[in-house]
This record gives structure tokens, C-alpha cells and sequence, in this order.
């Protein structure tokens, strides 16, 4: 057969976010109604490279 182009979602339900992790950034996000869990390790948010 063809070969067919569709988009989807990569990560559905996952919000990214570019922000300068601190204690007070951390406690105000982790504090936020409806955030559920963080990719990483232990519990805490990892960096990802731009690409």
C-alpha cells in the first residue's frame, strides 16, 4: 500500500514547562491543583535538552 502522514500526540496529558528550577519555583509548581507526578527521578524533575 500508500504511505500515509497523520499527526498525533507524543505525550498526551504531559505539560511542559521552560523555567528556572529552585525551592520556590519547585513548591509553587509541586503546590499547583492537578499536577499529578513529575518525569524523573525520585520525584523530582529532570532538564531536557532542547532538541
Amino acid at each position: 500500500g500508500k504511505k500515509r502522514v497523520s499527526e498525533q500526540k507524543l505525550f498526551p496529558g504531559y505539560l511542559f514547562v521552560q523555567m528556572v528550577l529552585n525551592d520556590e519555583t519547585w513548591y509553587l509548581v509541586r503546590g499547583t491543583s492537578g499536577i499529578g507526578d513529575f518525569t524523573g527521578a525520585g520525584g523530582k524533575p529532570v532538564a531536557m535538552s532542547d532538541e
